[in-house]
């Protein structure tokens, strides 16, 4: 079969800049806007009068709980599907930073919230990608996980100086209330059904 050389035809892209691919990015945003502020946590524990010593293990213990949680999150972001993950970690995030409001000391209770905001952290972060993969067409699924991902770097820069700015002038109770609102706006944004929900 001869080839048309001169078919300037090129393949017909789908949409992506859609109203359900905008709140995914404003959700990844708000999450990750939450994330970012989690990076001074550290100034906070030397508030308490933490050690070098007691940031890094409440920095071990926030990672080692993030990778925990990728293990079974596949498993449940096929079974509970992407709406039930999206909620369900939604809301361990932003207990998470609501418990860090009552923590006085460094004692138990910090270690168990700084656990619960590792294991929230890495079941989102694992989450938002697997769903803007669901949500990108396939004719421009590069192109939808490239822009999808600049909602989740541009809090890296974002968040640790509105941070610094907020404890700062206002304190930590200011800056971790300001983490609750991020985290909850993500959580309030989840669109009510996502593909691959249950």
């Amino acid at each position: 079969m001869a080839v048309d050389l001169h078919d300037k035809s090129k393949p017909v892209l789908e949409p992506l800049f859609t109203r359900r691919f905008g709140l995914a990015c404003s959700v990844h945003f708000c999450g990750a806007m939450a994330m970012s502020l989690y990076i001074l946590f550290p100034l906070f524990i030397r508030h308490l009068g933490g050690s070098d010593l007691a940031i890094g293990l409440y920095a071990g213990m926030t990672g080692a709980a993030a990778v925990s949680a990728r293990l079974p999150v596949g498993h449940w972001l096929d079974t509970l599907g992407r709406h039930g993950v999206l909620t369900l970690a939604g809301l361990l995030h932003v207990a998470a930073w609501l418990g860090f409001l009552s923590v006085g000391d460094l004692g138990a209770r910090a270690a168990v919230l700084v656990i619960a905001y590792g294991l929230a952290s890495g079941s989102l972060f694992a989450t938002y990608f697997t769903y803007a993969s669901d949500i990108a067409p396939l004719s421009r699924r590069s192109e939808g996980i490239a822009f999808f991902s600049i909602w989740g770097m541009l809090p890296q820069g974002l968040g640790p100086l509105l941070g610094e700015f907020l404890i700062g002038h206002s304190g930590f109770r200011v800056y971790f209330l300001v983490g609750v609102g991020f985290a909850l706006t993500s959580l309030v944004l989840i669109p009510k059904s996502s593909v691959g929900s249950s």
